[in-house]
């Protein structure tokens, strides 16, 4: 997303909300999807690339770095 606003582009996203697993047992979690592109200013489709690993670790860099800001509950 970061790298497709630095470029212009407009990029699709949607997210679903799970309450359940395959089990249908109590798993909430969440999905999301992100296109891999976006269109420009004149609505010009543009793909965009990039490296799974790159983007796996920043995720879990990021989601460690908000809970560890979190306080403790009591």
């Amino acid at each position: 997303i970061y790298t497709a606003k630095r470029r212009g582009l407009r990029v699709g996203i949607f997210g679903a909300l799970h309450t359940y697993g395959r089990r249908l047992n109590w798993h909430p979690h969440v999905h999301l999807s992100v296109t891999a592109g976006g269109l420009d200013e004149q609505d010009v489709w543009k793909n965009l690339s990039f490296h799974k690993e790159a983007l796996r670790r920043r995720w879990m860099w990021l989601v460690r770095d908000y809970l560890l800001g979190q306080p403790l509950s009591q």
